[in-house]
């Protein structure tokens, strides 16, 4: 009897260090190891090409100038995704990471704690989790009333965070079974914060454009070779796409110039 006792425990002993290494092997969010290392890329180019063209729409949006009037071409809102793409892939990065150290405090996840100290820690309790993360929203909101950062773009950090706060909670509450690495769950955790910072950033960034003025940024003078020759004293130039260039005149007037009829570009210093 007592043998068959000691058996019976070296048995239960050796299943529970079995499960334990199970629930080791995922600690990382949906299993994120080198092997997935393509499809993090491939979705990372993905997003930045939907980064690209959602952040010239707040661009557009900040300048008055709507989306689907102007003269530009999809090759021109698509154009600059090799540039964010570093950007973009860097804050795939960073909202993966924030996903599990948000997945970390959770109980019952993979991500959870295996010590007695964090399974008997009051942050267990869901007001204090969710007070936590009203703080650190209502921080972010502050930060940005107080800031020279716009409120579309402080609504976009909001927006990014409350995104990846929600995916989280639904989706590592699951547990291990269900917590793996898919690509459309992968999508839904990155691309909307993604797009909603691009929104944001591009508003602040033509906020930015028009804030310029003569005595701190260079102004230049554009003349158009037409018939006869119209000059725009004092412009800045806001952008210059392939066949466009858009400027903002001397009282603050968005102009779009094709680049056939320039004639002349001068810097004035």
């Amino acid at each position: 009897m007592i043998a068959m006792t000691v058996e019976t425990d070296s048995s239960l002993n050796a299943s529970q260090e079995m499960d334990d290494a199970k629930r080791g092997e995922n600690l990382l969010p949906w299993n994120v190891n080198f092997g997935n290392f393509p499809t993090i890329l491939a979705i990372a180019g993905a997003a930045s090409i939907a980064f690209s063209y959602v952040y010239d729409f707040g661009f557009f949006f900040r300048l008055g100038v709507s989306f689907s009037v102007a003269p530009t071409t999809i090759v021109d809102h698509l154009q600059s995704w090799l540039v964010w793409l570093p950007f973009v892939f860097t804050l795939c990065v960073l909202i993966l990471l924030l996903h599990l150290a948000i997945g970390a405090t959770i109980p019952d996840s993979p991500h959870a704690a295996e010590s007695e100290n964090c399974s008997n820690s009051s942050f267990k309790t869901p007001f204090l989790r969710v007070l936590l993360y009203t703080l650190v929203g209502i921080a972010g909101i502050v930060a940005g009333v107080f800031s020279e950062f716009t409120h579309a773009l402080v609504i976009g950090v909001i927006a990014a965070y409350a995104w990846v706060v929600l995916i989280s909670f639904l989706y590592v509450r699951h547990g291990t079974s269900r917590y793996r690495l898919t690509r459309l769950v992968l999508v839904l955790a990155v691309l909307p914060p993604i797009v909603c910072l691009a929104a944001g950033l591009g508003y602040q960034n033509a906020h930015l454009k028009m804030q310029e003025n003569e005595s701190t940024h260079r102004v230049h003078k554009v003349v158009a070779g037409n018939e006869s020759d119209v000059a725009f004293e004092d412009v800045r130039i806001v952008r210059v796409f392939e066949k466009w260039m858009l400027f903002l005149d001397d009282e603050d007037n968005v102009v779009w110039l094709n680049l056939n009829q320039v004639a002349r570009l001068a810097a004035l210093v």
